[in-house]
């Protein structure tokens, strides 16, 4: 799909509940007993998904201890709980989560082996058998719940599709988007090696890492891919927020500092304004850490155009857990004066994957714009923005 004519098929197809048609796909759950699997983000939307359409969802099965002490609607056991064994043989388990297959299979194993008998993943469940007003408007993330794709999003899904530049960036997009209307995310096209990711050495441009400047550096990953692929980096700025990141990251500069002439660490979030904000950390999971307003935690937002006088950016990259769109309203000073290349991860957030482009656009930059997928579910997808030769 690459043309305006299959965008068009694909919102007749979604309009008419046509997305999901395969017969190998579970119809009826209306007469089960029904767990689901993780008690994340995901879960949740899942969970009110099916609930208002009158399905019958017992609790959540979560093996991370913790969030049994979090306030839910249902409740949340242990896979192996003794409360839950009376479900083992006739429940329905889906598995509602975004694993990527070696995580689903192992998840998928360890409850077979529990006794869980009848056990699903989120693309083997018809979800367009429900309500529209339940399928459309509850989106699997958060921020997207009252996505409304035919009114306000389907002029911006058209405007921000014909700004890519390529048949494949125009497959990804449209990819990227059916996999979350119908949660299905097994028919995607084979994803790039997430080693590429941020160099994608298939866009033909000459990069340009000699004034870096990476938001969400966790533990200077990327940074040590760009140098294993033999580019240079004179100057780096680079920001994480989660403590004990930051503290590896420090001592990778340390390590590494032959490769700079200066480097710059940040303890600090990316934001469109510079203030403190809540932080939900994961301590089992440190990447996941991101902008929560239930948080606890607090932490220290800057904006890019207020915390970084002097440097004049060549390539920026952004991987901050659902916060590009707001980091990049900060960083519009910075982008028009210097039009650095972008990479900016658009995979938090549904409607990211056409905002971020239209934002960036309406700057009038010249940008040329390309998509890249990293991963089988669809994470780590990243927009490209070039300047124009």
């Amino acid at each position: 799909m690459s043309t305006k004519k299959e965008l068009d098929c694909f919102f007749r197809d979604f309009e008419n509940g046509l997305l999901e048609s395969e017969s190998d796909k579970i119809y009826d759950l209306k007469s089960r007993t029904i767990l689901l699997y993780g008690a994340g983000n995901v879960g949740q939307r899942v969970q009110q998904i099916l609930s208002e359409s009158g399905l019958d969802i017992v609790c959540y099965l979560d093996r991370n201890e913790k969030l049994a002490l979090t306030a839910s609607i249902i409740p949340i056991f242990h896979p192996e709980s003794e409360t839950v064994s009376k479900y083992k043989k006739e429940a329905h388990v889906i598995i509602a989560g975004l694993f990527d297959e070696h995580t689903r299979n192992s998840i998928k194993d360890y409850l077979q082996k529990l006794g869980y008998s009848y056990i699903y993943q989120l693309n083997e469940i018809n979800f367009s058998q429900y309500t529209k007003e339940h399928y459309y408007e509850n989106s699997i993330e958060n921020q997207c719940r009252k996505l409304n794709i035919f009114k306000e999003e389907k002029k911006k899904i058209y405007e921000a599709f014909n700004l890519f530049h390529s048949s494949k960036d125009k497959l990804c997009f449209l990819e990227y988007i059916k996999a979350h209307l119908t949660m299905d995310f097994l028919r995607l096209t084979p994803p790039d090696q997430l080693e590429l990711q941020y160099i994608a050495p298939d866009l033909n441009y000459n990069k340009n890492y000699s004034n870096f400047i990476d938001c969400g550096g966790y533990d200077g990953d990327t940074v040590k891919n760009i140098l294993d692929h033999k580019y240079k980096i004179d100057n780096l700025m680079i920001f994480e927020p989660h403590s004990l990141l930051f503290l590896k990251l420090v001592d990778f500069i340390k390590k590494h500092m032959e490769y700079f002439k200066s480097a710059v660490a940040l303890p600090c979030g990316v934001y469109s304004k510079t203030r403190t904000l809540p932080f939900d950390l994961v301590s089992d999971a440190a990447s996941t850490g991101r902008l929560d307003q239930a948080a606890s935690n607090m932490i220290q937002c800057v904006k890019l155009d207020e915390s970084a006088y002097g440097f004049k950016p060549t390539f920026i990259k952004m991987d901050i857990e659902g916060a590009e769109f707001e980091a990049l309203r900060g960083a519009k000073q910075i982008i028009r004066r210097y039009t650095p290349q972008l990479a900016i991860c658009v995979y938090h957030c549904l409607s990211h994957i056409w905002d971020i482009p239209l934002l960036l656009n309406n700057l009038n930059l010249n940008y040329r714009f390309h998509l890249r997928s990293y991963n089988k579910m669809t994470m780590e997808t990243v927009l490209y923005a070039f300047p124009k030769k």
